[in-house]
This record gives structure tokens, C-alpha cells and sequence, in this order.
């Protein structure tokens, strides 16, 4: 049988017609109720009992107004016929009789449509079907509206007779309150966007059509929720009414409503902000359009991240005599650039770096370089040093390396423009960074991944994946996922530019089955691939945590309790500070401050990843701020998952040749509020690690890392059938298996391993005993 002479189907209903030839005709009555030339003009029927028995014929004229293709699977239209109906909703079944076939002897055309866009078919037979007994049984939504089209082959007209089983008039339930308000009264605040008002959805899954109404103009929305932005005045009437049926046809089923709530109008309490010094020489100074000119308290009004209006007040400081940052003070200004054609001068097609710290002494100011240069104080009196420093001195130079300024007694700024250009090898690297919110059983994390690109070339296309664990549930990403494979690796195919030290971020909702038990623990695996990518050790990021019940939503955490500083010679720290707004009204302003250790070298800080734009701070080397400016970050009650933020920051230890522990702890202001303090975090800064002990086995590998060879020494305390040797790289490939004894030493060739982290593992009867981290150089 020819394809499209098959029926069609579309879920998810499911959908079936029979065929039996029928060979009598059938008696024509007078087409009441009338079919309707046009889908949109039909008459609601209030069930299909009111089509039972319903005998008429296709129109004898041209009405082409049925779908193209008048079916998904084909089909041309010439002298449509239109009807309407809703049922209570469950399995229905339509007998068509089809008798005397008058004009072409081709028949008719057939099918029903779940709206007039011709976008759901709910069943539609592509063949015609000439004199005979056809049955459809579909299984419909209560209250939803659907529309019957009968359509003539070549402008054939046919008699018909129509049988129904099922598919009996449904009711609407009564509406409930908006918002599930008692007292039909709603307080908002001035302003206010994007708020949503809804009524309870009806029962027995109808499905019917809601109009709402801002004081008895139609504002739009069909569904029973609607979001909406209020205009500036006092007080407004919000109604909603359901109803089955077509009102531009006249034809209402069933209606309930209108139901009405008062929506009122409130103010927002004025917020106080600290006093603010500025310097007389700044006269008028511009706060937000309001201009200061004399001491005292100014007002602006501002919105917060719902569009609510409220007024803040700042009483103003002028500062008149020698103080830092005014007139007296000493300082100079430069910029820092990329210097693409290191000629040593800022070029136009050049562009100036953000976030690199540049730092004076002896003072032991420092400050960062932001799109309008920088600003740094010097001693007076003195001979001052400035430097700028790079993320990764082994690919970047900074020229010059530094300016002497001798500084005598006098004030404001010295004279000259004091530049710094960064000159790099011309390469490709993107890193990638990962940050989760706490993870609960049935409750939504949100995960956050930064393409960030450190070279100097911009990448025009890259692939990106999160491996998470089975059984995770994605709830949505932005941007949205290429493709998911296996059911727990989602993969991203980039195909925009990421420019020179440009970032793209992803945004994962993903949770957690509700069976997770407390304290299991879980990994997160980000990874990055771009071509011709030269650095493919900051192309894989790993998140490893635990499944919480309770937690502290400020904290700070350290990717590595153990850092050696000959396996990990330059490489940096991620320090990850995660807030939350647990208060009781939005926070305008989140400020971290990190006072670093003197073992961390300050001048190599840089911010790989963070929730919200971030201005850093850093007035004194090591006294490093993290400005979240105009955050407006809700609070917990309101919308938990937007109340979360954080920053993550690279950084390298100094080198060492004595072990110790390195502990660190942060402070996190909301708004003027008493700081909250994170807990301390340590990690042990070390020599090398050779050496993975347990209660079961020893496994030591030496070099580590290494590059054409490695020796490996294994012992298991306890007596096996079988032992193995085997390395995998992180993707879980393996590229070693060796049959050993219980304990022994060898030596194993690694000079055809990529470079990039592996793992090497010591495997009992299948089983896994003992693994250590190794990395190719």
C-alpha cells in the first residue's frame, strides 16, 4: 500500500481508523446545526451528541479554507465545511457514512484539527474515502475545542451521516480566588513587572479558555495564570473568566466568572545608605542625574530587579583637606592593553584588558585595570615601583616590567601616562570553570559553567559537555543543549566567537532524584574542546560535593585540600564564595572581602567565574574586595533559586620548601548589614605526591608528573586470583591494561599519551582497589 495512503498520526493521541466499504446512500437532512466556511467562524457544539445522527453534505461551491496540506501527509483544499466542539474529554469515537458522491465520484476528505493554525492534528486520513463506513477514535481533552473539517476531492460533493459514542457536554468547575487571596485584596509594589496572578486550574484536567481583564480592558492570556506589568497609579480591578466556547461565533458552552481582586498600590520604604565622602574638587558631583553641590542628604529614586520603585537616601560628605583620594594625595594613571602587534604602543584595533592588577612600593597599593585605565597612589617622598603582573608569566611579558617614579613633597597626580603592554605568544586556550549550588534530594541546583579565553585568538567554534550523575533530572539550560547522550552528558556545540579574554557562561537547573540520600556523593564533569586548543589541562573542570539536607548558604570552598609545589608548580587555587540572601527584603549591594595569606602571591588573583557582574577592589596588596554593585539579589522566600550568587577567583601560592597549611576564610556584606562570615578552608601546600596508601594496598608512581616513562611499585596486603595494572584518561578510555602479580615494580612507556590527567589504577578480581592521579606533561 502506497505511504500515503496510511492514516496519520500525531501524539500523544492515539488515534486509529476502520475501514468497511458501505454501499447505500444516505438520506440528506437540512445541515442544522450549519457547517461554517471558515475554522474560526464555526459554532461551538457543546458535545458531540449534537453531531449524533447529523446528516448533510460538503458545500456545491468553492471554499479552498482548509489547511495546507489540507493533512500533514497531503491532501489539497476545495469546498471545506467547518465545525467546532469540546466533550467532557476520554476515548470518543465518529462514524462517518458516507453515501452519493454527485460531482467527480473522487469523495471526501476527512479529519479533525485541535486549533484553526493547522498546527495540531488530531487525526486526518490523507487518502479519499468514496461511499462507505469510517470510523475515528480519538481520545480528546475535556473543555479543549476541536474542529471537524470535511473537504470534497476535486470539489466532489458527498452526502454523510455522522454517529457519535462518547463525548458527553463538560462543566466547569467554579473559579477560586486570584492568587488564592481571602480577602480579594492584593498589595503591590509601584511599579512592579512580571507579576504573576492565577486561578486554580479546573477539574477533571479541563482545559478551557481564561480572558483577564485590568479594569475592563482586555490585557490578554488565554491560560489560567498571566504575568503582568502595572502602570504607575493607585489602585486597579483584576478579573478573570473562564468559558468553553467560541465567542466570536456567539457560541458559549459553559462560563464561570468573572472572578475579581482589588490590586493596591504601596510604597517601599526609603532606604538609608552610609555616609559618602566626596572630594570638594569633584563639585557638582553627579549622584544618578541629582546633582551635589553642599553637605548634606540627597534622595533618587531607584528600581529593584521586580521594577519596584523606592527612594535612597545618602548624606553627603565634602572633604576639603589632605585625605586619601583627594587633592592631596599622590598618584598616576596608565592603562593596560594587549599588544597584538607588540610594537609597545596602543594601537587602535588594540583593546584595552580588564581585572589585571597593577601594584606600587613601597606603599603596597594596588588597584586594577579596568576600560578606562587605572588609577594608582604612590608615597610621597619616595621612589615608587610600578608593575603590572600577568595571570600566566610563562606565555605573557608585560612591557615595561615596571616604572621607578621618584615621588617628592608634592601632591595630586605626576605628570606622564604610564602604560603597560601585554605581550603574548599567539595562541589558542579556552579553560573552563564549574560552580553548583548545594545539592538536595528533589530540589533544583543550579549549575554554572565559564568558557573563559585566555589566549590571544579568538575561537570560533567550540564543543562543551557536563557529565552528571544517572538519574539526574535537566530541568533547562541556557543557552540550550545541542544533544543529550546517554542521559547524563549534555553537549553544547558553540558555534559563536568567543573574542580574546571574552567568556560565555551556561546555565544548568538540574536536580537531583528525590531518593538521593544524604552525604552520597557526586561528581560534575565540564570539559571544553575547541581545535588547535594548546593548553589541554584547563580544559576539564571537576565539581565534587555531596548531597545535603541542611546547609550553610555562605561558604567557601578550595578545589584542592593538597597542593604540591613540584607536581603543581604554577598552577593556581580555585577559591569558590557562595552567598544567598536568607533576609527579609531584596539586597542591593553584595560586597566580599578576602583578606589573602601572606604564602599566596595577590598579584597573580584573577576571577574565573562569577553569577553577577563584579567590580574588583584591591586599595592594598592582599586586601582583596569583590563589588557586586546594584545586584539586587531577592531573598530566599521570594525566589529561591535567583537568591543565590557567587564569585570564583584563581590564585597561586608562593613557592615553598617547607610544608605547611594554608587557611583562608572570607566576609560577605549584604547591603550595610553586620558581615557574615564563611567557614575556613584549608589546604596543605606540600612538596610532591608519590605515594596512594590504604588499608588494602600501596601504589607509588614516580615521576609524577611525567613524560616518556613512569615506574610504578604496587602491592596488595591481602591475596587475590587476579591483579592489573591499568591508566584512564579522564573520559574513562583506557589506554594501559597489564596482568601483575600481588606486588611487584615496573616500568611502563607513556610516550604515546596526549598530554593531559589520567589515572592510574591497581585492579583485584575486577574490582578497584587503589588509583592515583597522574599528569603528561
Amino acid at each position: 500500500m502506497n505511504l500515503y495512503r496510511n492514516i496519520y498520526y500525531i501524539l500523544p493521541y492515539t488515534i486509529f481508523l476502520f475501514l468497511s466499504i458501505y454501499t447505500g446512500q444516505t438520506a440528506i437532512a437540512q445541515c442544522s446545526p450549519p457547517s461554517a466556511d471558515n475554522c474560526k467562524d464555526a459554532n461551538v457544539l457543546c458535545s458531540l451528541d449534537e453531531l449524533n445522527g447529523y446528516s448533510c453534505s460538503n458545500p456545491v461551491y468553492s471554499n479552498p479554507t482548509g489547511c495546507t496540506p489540507l493533512c500533514p501527509g497531503g491532501g489539497a483544499s476545495h469546498n471545506t465545511a467547518w465545525w467546532a466542539f469540546v466533550t467532557e474529554g476520554g476515548n470518543v469515537t465518529i462514524t462517518f457514512n458516507i453515501g452519493n458522491c454527485s460531482i467527480t465520484g473522487g469523495g471526501i476528505q476527512y479529519g479533525i484539527w485541535g486549533d484553526c493554525d493547522c498546527k495540531e492534528s488530531i487525526a486526518c486520513n490523507n487518502d479519499v474515502h468514496g461511499p462507505g463506513t469510517y470510523t475515528i477514535n480519538a481520545n480528546f481533552i475535556a473543555c479543549k475545542t476541536y474542529y471537524l473539517f470535511v473537504d470534497g476531492f476535486l470539489g466532489d460533493v458527498c452526502d454523510f451521516t455522522i454517529r457519535t459514542n462518547g463525548g458527553s457536554s463538560p462543566q466547569l468547575s467554579p473559579l477560586g480566588k486570584i492568587n488564592n487571596d481571602p480577602d480579594r485584596k492584593i498589595l503591590v509594589c509601584q511599579g512592579i513587572c512580571n507579576m504573576k496572578f492565577k486561578v486554580d486550574g479546573q477539574n477533571g484536567n479541563c482545559v478551557p479558555t481564561y480572558e483577564w481583564t485590568l479594569d475592563g480592558n482586555i490585557v490578554g492570556g488565554i491560560k489560567n495564570e498571566i504575568l503582568l506589568d502595572l502602570p504607575d497609579r493607585v489602585d486597579f480591578q483584576l478579573c478573570v473568566t473562564a468559558y468553553i466556547g467560541n465567542p466570536n461565533s456567539g457560541s458559549i458552552c459553559d462560563q464561570e466568572g468573572p472572578e475579581c481582586t482589588s490590586i493596591c498600590i504601596t510604597n517601599n520604604p526609603e532606604k538609608l545608605g552610609p555616609t559618602r565622602n566626596i572630594c570638594a574638587t569633584q563639585l557638582p558631583f553627579d549622584w544618578h542625574g541629582t546633582k551635589i553641590y553642599n553637605e548634606g542628604i540627597a534622595k533618587a529614586t531607584f528600581k529593584d530587579a521586580s521594577c519596584c520603585k523606592y527612594d535612597s537616601l545618602v548624606n553627603f560628605h565634602i572633604i576639603y583637606n589632605d585625605s586619601l583620594g583627594c587633592q592631596n594625595t599622590n598618584y598616576v594613571k596608565g592603562i593596560v592593553f594587549l599588544d597584538k602587534n607588540k610594537n609597545g604602543f596602543f594601537d587602535n584595533q588594540e583593546i584595552k584588558l580588564n581585572d589585571y592588577i597593577v601594584s606600587s612600593a613601597p606603599g603596597s597599593f594596588a588597584t586594577f585595570s579596568n576600560q578606562n585605565g587605572y588609577t594608582i597612589l604612590l608615597e610621597r617622598n619616595a621612589i615608587n615601583t610600578i608593575k603590572a603582573s600577568v595571570p600566566n608569566p610563562a606565555v605573557a611579558t608585560v612591557i615595561p616590567s615596571d616604572y621607578q617614579i621618584n615621588v617628592g613633597n608634592v601632591f595630586g597626580q605626576i605628570p606622564g601616562q604610564y602604560d603597560f603592554a601585554i605581550q603574548e605568544k599567539d595562541l589558542l586556550d579556552l579553560e573552563i570553570q564549574i560552580n553548583s549550588t548545594v545539592a538536595r534530594p528533589g530540589r533544583t541546583s543550579v549549575v554554572t559553567l565559564q568558557v573563559n579565553n585566555v589566549g590571544n585568538i579568538a575561537a570560533t567554534q567550540s564543543v562543551i559537555t557536563l557529565q552528571f550523575p544517572i538519574g539526574w533530572n535537566v530541568i533547562r539550560t541556557n543557552p540550550m543543549y545541542t544533544t543529550i547522550l546517554g542521559g547524563n552528558l549534555l553537549r553544547w556545540d558553540y558555534t559563536n566567537t568567543i573574542e580574546i579574554k571574552g567568556s560565555k557562561s551556561f546555565r544548568i537547573e538540574i536536580a537531583p532524584p528525590t531518593s538521593a540520600k544524604q552525604g552520597t556523593p557526586f561528581e560534575l564533569i565540564a570539559e571544553v574542546d575547541a581545535i588547535n586548543d594548546v593548553n589541554p589541562i584547563n580544559d576539564i573542570a571537576v565539581w565534587n560535593s555531596k548531597i545535603v539536607a541542611s546547609y550553610d548558604p555562605n561558604d567557601k570552598l578550595v578545589n584542592k585540600s593538597n597542593y604540591y609545589s613540584i607536581s603543581d608548580q604554577n598552577k593556581e587555587l580555585i577559591y569558590t564564595i557562595r552567598f544567598q540572601n536568607t533576609g527579609t527584603d531584596t539586597a542591593f549591594d553584595v560586597t566580599i572581602r578576602d583578606t589573602l595569606s601572606k604564602a599566596i602571591d595577590p598579584t597573580s588573583i584573577r576571577v574565573v567565574n562569577a553569577s553577577h557582574p563584579y567590580q574588583l577592589r584591591m586599595k592594598k596588596l592582599g586586601f582583596l574586595e569583590v563589588y557586586f554593585k546594584n545586584i539586587f539579589l531577592p531573598d530566599s522566600s521570594v525566589n529561591e533559586i535567583a537568591s543565590h550568587g557567587f564569585v570564583q577567583f584563581a590564585i597561586r601560592p608562593n613557592a615553598t620548601n617547607e610544608p605547611f597549611t594554608l587557611r583562608n576564610k572570607a566576609s560577605i556584606y549584604f547591603d550595610y548589614n553586620t558581615p557574615v562570615l564563611t567557614n575556613s578552608i584549608s589546604t596543605y601546600i606540600g612538596l610532591v605526591s608519590t605515594t596512594e596508601t590504604n588499608k588494602q594496598a600501596l601504589l607509588k608512581v614516580t615521576p609524577n608528573p611525567f613524560s616518556d616513562q613512569i615506574i610504578v611499585t604496587y602491592e596488595s596486603l591481602k591475596k587475590y586470583s587476579k591483579y592489573r595494572l591499568q591508566i584512564r584518561n579522564i573520559h574513562g578510555i583506557m589506554t594501559h591494561d597489564i596482568q601483575v602479580q600481588q606486588k611487584g615494580r615496573m616500568e611502563m612507556s607513556t610516550k604515546l599519551l596526549p598530554t593531559g590527567i589520567y589515572e592510574l589504577m591497581f585492579i583485584v578480581d575486577d574490582q578497584l582497589l587503589i588509583s592515583n592521579k597522574i599528569v603528561k606533561l
